[in-house]
């Protein structure tokens, strides 16, 4: 039998982001255009989704909704306790980890957070980030004397076939203008 969620409200002073969070995803910013409008959305409406943190108050799910809230001034926010724990000291355990990354599934990430991502979740060696790049350094040198380089070319201008391409991409930024700065997300 499944165990139903209880929802807590909890003090936003009483529980932490995990650094684990940051190390893998970009980590909130309040100076973030996206970040200031979900803040608002927060302010209007509440949190709808409540936040999901361990026993021992590192947040799993919600990093953004926490921010959120500080940058409105909340001072509780609604969470769900998982039943696990990050764990003391600098690394988190496994399960918390995974957790984390589980819950991050339908973002959008770059190729930056899905690569960071996948060192947290497939590799269980501590140092892996570290042999990874041993690795790509070693295979990254030339092992050539010298490299002869020819003449080079320009840049080529736009060519006609290439025009409508260029209009569509102009359009769909200018539709977007209430959204500026746009990022490479949202476009």
């Amino acid at each position: 039998m499944r165990r139903s969620k209880y929802i807590v409200m909890l003090s936003v002073y009483q529980i932490d982001p995990s650094p684990e969070n940051e190390k893998i995803y970009d980590p909130p910013r309040e100076d973030d255009p996206a970040m200031k409008a979900f803040a608002e959305q927060i302010k209007d409406q509440g949190i709808l989704v409540p936040l999901e943190v361990s026993l021992d108050h590192w947040i799993t799910s919600g990093h953004r909704r926490h921010k959120a809230a500080q940058m409105i001034g909340l001072t509780k926010v609604p969470c769900i306790i998982w039943r696990g724990r990050r764990g003391m000291g600098e690394k988190a355990s496994k399960a918390f980890q995974q957790r984390l990354a589980w819950h991050n599934q339908q973002r959008v990430k770059t190729h930056e957070e899905q690569f960071r991502e996948a060192i947290v979740l497939k590799d269980d060696n501590e140092e892996s980030p570290d042999k990874l790049m041993a690795y790509r350094k070693r295979k990254s040198k030339v092992k050539v004397e010298a490299i002869e380089l020819r003449d080079t070319r320009g840049r080529s201008k736009i060519s006609k076939a290439k025009f409508p391409f260029l209009d569509a991409v102009r359009d769909i930024v200018e539709k977007l203008s209430s959204f500026w700065p746009l990022s490479d997300r949202l476009l």
